[in-house]
């Protein structure tokens, strides 16, 4: 997951106050809110991916986080000490209403390695230059730089070493090639309060213009 992060944008030009959600949530400040960016594929291939994983639990213990996990393509994420208004979302839309729905190939199954500690697997994306430029965007609208960025949809995150010697042989022999034409990017929000956090529900569906 890429993790756009920001602090101390100003308010009043019409930017979002952001900062880094984990250091604050450590520091028990009342409340933040999270937002995910990310397009959402169709049901049937949400369906293969749950597959995938519960093939693979009856071999390795793969972490609620995992099993819990939504299947979703992730475009950037960002943190605020206040939840956003109807206006800040009309931004979004205006940021990406002018994009055309597009065709998102899922390659089979690859990984990134977090050294010793971890490895994430998952599904790529063929051809991922639009989805690299809604990144992009994103990054320009909380004043960041842009950091590398691989679109990919994670099947089985943060495991350790020896669950993933059991893991990727397995996915990579059951792997499978689906595509689906993107026509939206769904804007997800929840909230982190006393140490409790929501489950993200959807703040904003922002549709692209047909083909």
């Amino acid at each position: 997951m890429n993790t756009i992060r920001r602090s101390q944008l100003d308010v009043n030009s019409g930017q979002i106050s952001l900062f880094n959600a984990q250091d604050h949530v450590k520091k028990m400040r009342p409340s933040v809110y999270q937002y995910l960016v990310v397009i959402s594929p169709p049901q049937e291939i949400k369906q293969k991916v749950e597959g995938l994983r519960n093939g693979l639990k009856t071999r390795v213990y793969l972490g609620t986080h995992n099993l819990k996990s939504i299947p979703y393509i992730t475009v950037g994420t960002f943190s605020v000490e206040k939840p956003l208004d109807k206006t800040i979302g009309d931004r979004f839309q205006n940021l990406f209403g002018d994009e055309r729905q597009f065709l998102i190939t899922l390659k089979p199954v690859n990984y990134f390695d977090h050294g010793r500690q971890s490895k994430t697997i998952y599904m790529g994306v063929e051809d991922g230059n639009v989805i690299e430029g809604f990144y992009k965007k994103l990054s320009f609208i909380l004043k960041e730089t842009p950091k590398t960025f691989t679109p990919h949809l994670s099947i089985a995150s943060t495991i350790p070493p020896a669950v993933f010697d059991t893991a990727f042989p397995f996915l990579k022999s059951n792997a499978f090639e689906e595509s689906f034409t993107c026509n939206n990017l769904l804007i997800l929000e929840r909230s982190f309060y006393n140490g409790i956090v929501s489950n993200y529900s959807v703040f904003k569906e922002i549709k692209l213009l047909a083909a």
